[in-house]
């Protein structure tokens, strides 16, 4: 269902597109590709490129992040096809410090300890958010099972029951994956 349309005219200023795929590869491994761009509506001025058209990449930026089915990075590879300076394609190698790290809550904070500030690109940095997701559903595909979790004490939901609506312990997918802590009304049938 798209938005409402717009009750008052309006003009576009800014596009930011994010794209990002995940794909399972021969070797057992798995790279999440992430893709940033971001185009302006009118001409734009800037100071080391000149004035950008309508529509020209001010920012055109690229992660591919490789990792094994534990989540852990066995490789990671930087472009960079429009910047805003040339100075920024100095951020491209410093990304190879994500290697080693794990892919698990908290990600995001480690990867801006790693590559701090003028050391990274803010706009890769923040599209490790959207492809992080993407290795979790990428990897979740090859056995769904697996990461929905489970506990080892029997009296305790596993985490991602009340993790966001959709896993909230009233609702038909607890009550279908995890009947034991189901809180609904009980005439909730199960779904196959």
């Amino acid at each position: 269902m798209p938005l409402p349309t717009p009750t008052v005219a309006r003009t576009s200023s800014h596009t930011r597109q994010i794209v990002c795929e995940g794909f399972e590869r021969a070797d057992g491994l798995f790279d999440i590709d992430g893709w940033l761009t971001d185009v302006k509506g009118a001409p734009f001025v800037t100071p080391f490129r000149g004035t950008l058209s309508p529509g020209e990449p001010q920012h055109s930026l690229g992660l591919r992040i490789t990792i094994d089915g534990d989540f852990l990075i066995k490789d990671v590879i930087a472009v960079m096809d429009a910047t805003p300076s040339d100075h920024c394609f100095g951020a491209v190698p410093n990304f190879a410090k994500l290697i080693g790290l794990k892919l698990s809550g908290g990600f995001n904070r480690t990867a801006r300890t790693v590559i701090e500030r003028t050391l990274g690109c803010t706009h890769l940095i923040d599209l490790l958010g959207p492809m992080a997701t993407t290795a979790l559903q990428t990897v979740w595909a090859k056995n769904p099972r697996r990461f929905l979790g489970s506990s080892k004490d029997p009296k305790t939901p596993p985490p991602m029951v009340n993790s966001c609506r959709g896993w909230a312990d009233d609702g038909e997918m607890v009550a279908n994956a995890f009947p034991q802590f189901y809180t609904g009304p009980a005439n909730v049938p199960p779904k196959h």
